[in-house]
């Protein structure tokens, strides 16, 4: 069984995903320094005519200049703690939802990533959850898939295709990234196209077992098995 996620295409028997179709919306990023070059990995997670890349906060920190996919994109916001960093680009591109709630420790996740310029997917297990200082909350996915320097900024995906982390380091044990959860505010907090903010936190085919939805717009109410909301338009009534 195949799921169509605008543009690409998600085997939901596993993990294994079509690379030549789902690598559209993962897309390389270049940050231009005085003298050098650093290389990352990011997601588009929103496109009208423009689109919202998120990336790792640490590629771009030195950079003066940014492109993705060779073509130039503006910096709007970063945030170190969480090692996020958020890219716009003048062109629309398919997208990738993000999760709105923790994968359980032992889940499957992939990593996905350029690297030194060669896309690549690698499978492993959550084994637990960081805090990256004493005040934040363990929001930090650690699981023992392969990453590559390159990879940072790149999409952790679940076998449902929805990102529930943003890579931003590795180890010998596997690799690190920034929960959903954290992705989530991080692009609440942005000041960008209301448009684009809501589509990135749509919350992907929730599924609600006889649970009423009410639309804060219209007043009316339906039921539905697999019900697509966003943030800001719906709301769940008992």
């Amino acid at each position: 069984m195949y799921l169509i996620l605008k543009g690409s295409v998600v085997n939901l028997i596993g993990i294994c995903l079509i690379s030549a179709i789902v690598a559209q919306p993962i897309v390389r990023v270049e940050s231009i320094e005085r003298g050098s070059t650093s290389w990352g990995t990011g997601t588009c997670v929103a496109s009208t005519n423009e689109s919202l890349i998120i990336t790792a906060w640490h590629v771009i920190r030195d950079g003066h200049e940014f492109k993705v996919n060779g073509k130039p994109a503006k910096l709007i916001k970063a945030d170190k703690t969480w090692d996020l960093a958020a890219l716009i680009i003048d062109e629309r591109m398919p997208t990738f939802n993000i999760g709105n709630h923790r994968p359980k420790i032992g889940e499957t996740l992939m990593v996905c990533g350029y690297g030194s310029g060669d896309y690549r997917e690698s499978k492993g297990q959550i084994t637990q959850y960081v805090s990256p200082n004493s005040v934040q909350p363990a929001d930090i996915i650690e699981c023992t898939a392969k990453a590559r320097n390159g990879d940072s900024g790149g999409p952790i995906f679940d076998t449902h295709g929805i990102l529930v982390a943003v890579l931003f380091g590795t180890d010998q044990v596997g690799a690190h990234g920034s929960c959903c959860i954290q992705v989530r505010k991080f692009i609440e907090s942005l000041t960008i196209d209301v448009r684009l903010k809501q589509q990135a936190l749509i919350i992907p085919y929730v599924f609600y077992d006889k649970t009423k939805i009410r639309s804060r717009n219209n007043g009316r109410r339906r039921c539905s098995k697999y019900v697509t909301r966003t943030a800001f338009n719906f709301e769940v009534v008992q």
